[in-house]
């Protein structure tokens, strides 16, 4: 019935008469009509692609091209800062190229000599699009060397990958407030320093490469729910959640591996420092979960070994992929990561704070117990007060391997200090003014702060010079720890009032001394 419907539609004639006789035929001669002249058109148009075409694969394939591209690039905007503003149309005169790759854009129309890009909209009007390759959903990771102009701000998936962080550390708190003695603390900080390379070398990807892609979302998806298994893990870390925690982690590092696979195919100029990363990850993916099975506390002890040597392969020289060339991280890109993880991790002290508070429940407390809650709000205030005034956002001095391992570290311990401040300050609203502050509390509150300051010093000697440096120089350090250090000695003798006025003036000068020697020397210029 095809084929003769096919014939007829080349004779309109033929089509006339048919349609004629059927309509004397029926009482409905207008649907018959109407009928007839659809598949007329259809059966006119399939015959003029097919004899235009001559393959029908590639019309299918033009058809397939169209559909998902016009699902894909009708939101899309020239962005100056990922793609350069210049038109992905090329003249037919030298420019146009007639390979497969030119039924990658979308609604290509050849007029006068010139290749038009767009696709039509209801009003008839043009709207750019582009090519496959130059989309950000379909291009390959690039090395932000090669490209015209790389932007330092954080990708959307980035800032999701951290979403997920706000729930481990909210978690490991709840861990180190039940678990205050020397042997929790020691498995708080490891699972810490997991959970924050597990944070901190897939930034480094991303710092290296420039990668928005449908393949690179996925693995980020994937490595989203190996953040999550290590986090449902924790409160058993020690117990049975242990094998989760372990393989979690595995995974982890093997898609890290895929991306460096999959920007070692894109970008064969970097191959070498891709093939050492892949290799580096691939055998500590494995290392990982064999680490899972073994007995405890051996298990415990491999672990921590293979999280050492992971980072050796930063710093032993010779063997550090530091070494290559190709391995230059974009600095303002680490420093906004590391700035954006600060806010979170602090950010977990007012989790804790309003969460103990909540569960006590504020109608029953006393009002010298809502006075602490204010202070130890106040307090991670001034703590994000003095990062982001000092160090914060801020690109090292120098590209040495010293200065960046420096770098790296000192981020690592300020952000675990962080950590241990907000689960202290959560006894505010336990304790009244009257009553000692709890020694253990005391004990990582006072550590954590003088850790804290300790990293703000070091990171000042490495990053680019601030104003701010030369008024909250080494001497404000320097009597911020040592008044942090012996609050803790003070803590079990003195009232928590006492106490909170002796730890506030440890953290209240690193920002109120500056100022003050600031406004002192701006007033008289």
């Amino acid at each position: 019935m095809t084929l003769a419907a096919l014939h007829l539609a080349r004779n309109p004639i033929i089509w006339v008469v048919t349609t004629l006789a059927l309509g004397a035929l029926t009482r409905h001669a207008h649907v018959v009509q109407l009928v007839g002249w659809m598949i007329e058109r259809l059966c006119r148009a399939w015959h003029s692609l097919v004899k235009t075409r001559r393959d029908l694969g590639r019309f299918f394939r033009t058809i397939v091209h169209d559909v998902a591209l016009e699902l894909v690039a009708w939101k899309v905007q020239y962005s100056t800062e990922h793609h350069p503003a210049k038109s992905n149309c090329r003249s037919m005169s030298g420019l146009h190229r007639t390979s497969h790759q030119d039924n990658l854009v979308i609604g290509s129309t050849k007029h006068s000599g010139w290749s038009y890009c767009g696709r039509y909209t209801h009003s008839n009007t043009r709207v750019p699009t582009m090519a496959l390759h130059n989309h950000p959903m379909w291009r390959k990771p690039q090395h932000h060397q090669d490209l015209d102009r790389a932007h330092d701000h954080v990708h959307w998936a980035e800032l999701f990958y951290d979403l997920i962080h706000v729930v481990t550390i909210f978690l490991l708190g709840n861990y180190l407030s039940h678990h205050l003695d020397i042997h929790g603390f020691l498995v708080f900080s490891g699972v810490f320093i997991t959970l924050w390379y597990a944070w901190g070398e897939l930034s480094i990807f991303n710092s290296i490469y420039v990668s928005t892609d449908f393949w690179h979302r996925l693995i980020m998806s994937v490595m989203i729910c190996t953040v999550m298994f290590m986090a449902a893990a924790i409160p058993a870390i020690d117990g049975k959640g242990w094998v989760f925690f372990a393989l979690g982690f595995a995974a982890n590092r093997a898609m890290i591996a895929a991306l460096y696979y999959r920007a070692r195919r894109a970008n064969s100029s970097g191959e070498s420092m891709s093939t050492a990363q892949i290799r580096n990850f691939t055998v500590f993916a494995v290392i990982f979960a064999i680490t899972a099975f073994l007995p405890k506390p051996f298990a415990y002890w491999a672990f921590a070994a293979a999280i050492v040597a992971t980072q050796a392969m930063y710093m032993i020289p010779g063997v550090t992929v530091l070494r290559f060339e190709r391995f230059v991280p974009r600095l303002g890109h680490m420093a906004e990561r590391f700035a954006l993880l600060t806010l979170i991790v602090l950010g977990e002290g007012f989790f804790k704070l309003v969460v103990t508070l909540s569960e006590k429940g504020i109608y029953k407390v006393s009002p010298d117990v809502l006075v602490n809650f204010v202070i130890g709000g106040v307090s991670m205030f001034v703590m994000c007060w003095i990062y982001f005034d000092f160090v914060g956002n801020a690109k090292p001095k120098d590209k040495k391997v010293s200065t960046l391992v420096t770098w790296w570290l000192a981020h690592l311990v300020l952000m675990l200090c962080g950590v241990m401040v907000g689960v202290a300050l959560a006894a505010e609203v336990k304790v009244g003014f009257w009553e000692p502050y709890p020694t253990e509390y005391a004990a990582i509150g006072c550590f954590g702060l003088a850790g804290y300051i300790a990293m703000l010093w070091v990171l000042q000697n490495v990053i680019e010079h601030r104003v701010a440096s030369e008024f909250g120089r080494w001497d404000v350090r320097v009597f911020g720890i040592a008044l942090a250090i012996g609050c803790f000695y003070a803590v079990p003798h003195v009232p928590s009032l006492v106490g909170n006025l002796i730890w506030g003036t440890a953290l209240l000068s690193q920002i109120a001394i500056p100022l003050i020697r600031a406004w002192t020397k701006f007033q008289h210029e």
